[in-house]
């Protein structure tokens, strides 16, 4: 059973997700809107407590389907938990993407292309119907991640509480 405040948190964090979502600040439109790098900042927060509070009470959400696999990111809440960390601490190694230690920190695209070039290492969007954002060597996609990431926590919640 869901402890009180983990419940009363879930649904908080469901709620502001689903609200941020719903805004269209992510739309391609809206790429120079001031407040989109706060929306998404508190878009990874939510969405990182709910991945813990999955974890804990269900079972983690796993799926790897255009991951950026590495020796710290299994799998798509790892990648919520390194983006989250690199928003939450400005230094972090999380936010470098090379040997040279550029950073990348809130870069985003709508539509397929590149965004940066280091090298060998390459930050793009694979798809043309997505918005994809970037912190370090860290890719998550809008739909293709953030959405379904959001979709299997709210079910698993529910089966829960």
């Amino acid at each position: 059973m869901m402890q009180h405040f983990d419940m009363v948190e879930t649904s908080h964090d469901l709620e502001r997700s689903k609200t941020i979502l719903l805004s269209g600040i992510f739309e391609p439109h809206n790429l120079e809107h001031p407040l989109r790098e706060s929306a998404f900042v508190e878009l990874m927060i939510c969405l990182r407590d709910l991945m813990a509070k999955v974890e804990k009470y269900s079972t983690r959400i796993s799926f790897t389907d255009d991951v950026i696999l590495s020796k710290m990111t299994r799998d798509i809440t790892d990648t919520i938990t390194n983006i989250r960390d690199s928003i939450c601490h400005i230094n972090s190694f999380k936010r470098v993407v090379d040997d040279r230690e550029n950073r990348v920190a809130f870069c985003s695209i709508s539509g397929k292309g590149r965004a940066f070039d280091f090298g060998d290492v390459v930050l793009q969007s694979d798809y043309d119907d997505e918005t994809c954002f970037f912190y370090g060597c860290h890719r998550i996609y809008l739909k293709r991640h953030i959405i379904r990431a959001l979709n299997e926590a709210e079910e698993k919640l529910q089966r829960i509480t």
